[in-house]
C-alpha cells in the first residue's frame, strides 16, 4: 500500500515538471518528446530524477525495460493529464504499470567480438553453456544463419576473428544489451576463475583487442628519458579446451547454471563468489586483488540475517580446513595458513597496507578456488540449496567424529 502510494505521487511529480507546449523548441528529455507536452530547461534535472526514481521502485519493470524505453512510455502516459491539467489518479497509474508488466518478452541474439582466443578443432561454432563463439570465416554460413542473413551488412571488419554470442529475453533493444552485457562480464569473471591467478590467458569482450603501448616522458633537472613498452600481450585461449568442461572442478555445473533467472540461494552465493575471485585476478592493485579475493570467501560462508554467528572468521576457517583438509595435520596447517591470511585481511580493510606479497595474495585466490571446486562437486554439498543446508552439513560433518574416551 505504501508503495502504491509513493508511485501516485511520483506520477504527479512528473506532470507537474511538464508543460502544455506545442512549440518545444527549447526542450529536451531522455526520450523522443511527445506531441503537445515538454519539459522546460529549469525542471530537466528533477524530471530526470524523478524518471529515475520511478524506474528504479519498479522492479519487475527495471528488469526487462531500459530507463530510455522506460522514459518514453512514462512521457505517453502523462501527456493526457499535463494538457488535461489534471493530477494522475490510482487507477490509471495502476493500469499503465500492469500493462507495461505485462507486455510479452521478446528474445534477443547479442552478438560481440571477443579477442585472444582461439580453437584448436574445427567442427562449427564451440558452444559453453548459453554462449556460442563464431569464427567469422571457418563458421561464416553458421553465423550468417545465426544472424538471418545479414551477415556481410552488419560486420564491419572482413579480417577472422571471434563472435560471441548469447540469448536474453527483453522488452527494448538497449536494455537487451544490457542484460547481455551483465552475462558477457559474467563470462569474463568465470573464465578467470577457472584458468585461476597465475594464467597466461586473458580473453577480453569490452577491452583492448590486442597490445597497447605505454608511453612516457622522464625528466630531471640534468636530463630526460622518454620509453615505450608493450603491455597486456597475452597467449591466445582455447576455447575449446576441455578442460572447462571439467566435471572434477564443477565447471559443468557452473555452464548448466550460468545465467539462469532462477537459482538456488547457495548457487546464487557461489556465483557470487566466482564474480569477485575473477575481479580479483583482473585487479592491479595488489591490495584491491586481496580483498576481493577475501569478500569472494566470505560470500560462501557468511550467515544470513538472522543466523547466530559469533565469530565469522573462526566460522570461515573452520568450514576450509573441513572442505579442504585431508587429516588432522594438513588441517592443522590449513587453519594456520588462513589465519595468516586473514590477518593480511585485517591490516589491508583497517590500516589501509598495501604492501601485500604476491605469494599471499595468490594464496587467498587459490584458497577461494578450491574451496569453491570443492563445493560444486562435494555429493552431499550438491544437493544443499541454502546457506543454512550447507552450514547443518558441515556441522554435521564436524559432529561425526568417534567418541573421545
Amino acid at each position: 500500500m505504501t508503495q502504491n502510494i509513493e508511485i501516485l505521487k511520483i506520477a504527479n511529480r512528473l506532470v507537474s515538471y511538464a508543460l502544455h507546449d506545442s512549440s518545444r523548441a527549447t526542450t529536451r528529455s531522455l526520450a523522443q518528446g511527445v506531441k503537445n507536452i515538454s519539459i522546460p530547461p529549469s525542471a530537466q534535472k528533477d524530471y530526470c530524477k524523478t524518471v529515475q526514481e520511478f524506474y528504479e521502485l519498479e522492479k519487475i519493470i527495471s528488469r526487462n525495460y531500459s530507463l530510455e524505453a522506460f522514459e518514453g512510455k512514462v512521457r505517453k502516459f502523462i501527456a493526457p493529464f499535463v494538457l488535461d491539467a489534471k493530477l494522475v489518479d490510482k487507477q490509471s497509474v495502476t493500469l499503465f504499470l500492469r500493462e507495461l508488466s505485462g507486455a510479452p518478452l521478446i528474445n534477443y541474439s547479442v552478438f560481440r567480438p571477443i579477442h585472444r582466443i582461439k580453437t584448436n578443432m574445427r567442427f562449427g561454432p564451440i558452444v559453453l553453456g548459453r554462449f556460442t563463439f563464431y569464427n567469422t570465416v571457418s563458421d561464416a554460413v553458421a553465423l550468417n544463419t545465426a544472424l538471418k542473413g545479414i551477415k556481410d551488412e552488419v560486420l564491419l571488419d572482413d579480417a577472422e576473428h571471434y563472435l560471441i554470442h548469447t540469448s536474453v529475453e527483453a522488452r527494448d533493444r538497449v536494455r537487451a544489451l544490457e542484460l547481455a552485457d551483465a552475462l558477457f562480464e559474467q563470462f569474463e569473471n568465470v573464465i578467470r576463475f577457472m584458468l585461476g591467478p597465475q594464467s597466461r590467458f586473458d580473453t577480453r569482450i569490452f577491452g583492448w583487442a590486442g597490445s597497447f603501448s605505454a608511453y612516457s616522458i622522464v625528466m630531471s633537472g640534468v636530463d630526460w628519458a622518454s620509453s615505450i613498452s608493450k603491455e597486456g600481450i597475452t597467449d591466445e585461449l582455447n576455447i575449446d579446451d576441455k578442460y572447462f568442461l571439467d566435471a572434477k572442478f564443477g565447471f559443468d555445473i557452473i555452464w548448466k547454471n550460468l545465467g539462469k533467472s532462477s537459482l538456488s540461494q547457495l548457487m546464487k552465493k557461489i556465483f557470487l563468489s566466482v564474480n569477485w575471485v575473477g575481479q580479483s585476478i583482473d585487479e592491479k592493485i595488489p591490495s584491491s586483488g586481496f580483498l576481493k579475493a577475501a569478500i569472494a570467501l566470505e560470500i560462501l560462508f557468511t550467515p544470513e540475517p538472522g543466523m547466530f554467528a559469533p565469530s565469522i572468521v573462526s566460522q570461515i576457517t573452520e568450514n576450509i580446513v573441513l572442505l579442504l583438509g585431508a587429516d588432522a595435520t594438513s588441517r592443522f596447517e590449513l587453519e594456520q595458513k588462513v589465519k595468516h591470511l586473514y590477518g593480511i585481511r585485517s591490516k589491508v580493510a583497517h590500516t589501509g597496507r598495501t604492501d601485500i606479497a604476491p605469494d599471499d595474495l595468490l594464496a587467498i585466490q587459490e584458497l577461494v578456488r578450491q574451496t569453491i571446486f570443492k563445493l560444486l562437486t562435494t555429493v552431499k554439498i550438491k544437493e544443499c540449496s541454502t546457506s543454512e543446508d550447507l552450514s547443518k552439513v558441515l556441522k554435521s560433518l564436524k559432529y561425526s567424529c568417534p567418541p573421545i574416551s
